[in-house]
């Protein structure tokens, strides 16, 4: 599946299903957060995701492999000229924290993670959605 969720206080999209050549494009968390920034703009873009209806992103991945998964995370959309602080990898880890899984930073960006899912992705996004909700002001 690609369609974007609502978990509440965040969407989230996990990309799974891919053929092998996208898998490894986008196993780069680079290029897994440029194409959660392209998600981000063209909806905001489109004056979708403003205002009261603004939420961060978070996209997934699953690799072939079902244990593991790379996450990226972007904050919502802010007013123009302030860039919101990013505390998605912090988030991360709290969240496989909370449910006994392994997580690690996936390159050099903070907002991205490896997480050893055991093929339990929903149980991490609803581990995700508890520690976001304890975090909004």
């Amino acid at each position: 599946g690609h369609k974007i969720s609502s978990a509440g206080d965040f969407r989230y999209c996990i990309l799974e299903g891919l053929p092998p050549r996208l898998v490894s494009a986008f196993s780069q968390p680079l290029m897994l957060l440029r194409l959660a920034r392209f998600i981000m703009s063209a909806q905001t873009a489109a004056g979708r995701w403003l205002g009261s209806s603004a939420k961060p992103l978070v996209l997934g991945l699953r690799t072939g492999l079902a244990d593991t998964a790379h996450f990226v995370g972007i904050p919502k959309h802010g007013m123009a000229g302030h860039v919101p602080r990013n505390d998605f990898g912090r988030h991360f880890r709290a969240a496989a924290r909370l449910i006994g899984k392994h997580c690690r930073p996936s390159g050099v960006d903070p907002s991205s993670a490896h997480v050893r899912v055991d093929g339990e992705v929903q149980r991490f996004l609803l581990a995700l959605h508890e520690v976001v909700s304890a975090h909004e002001v």
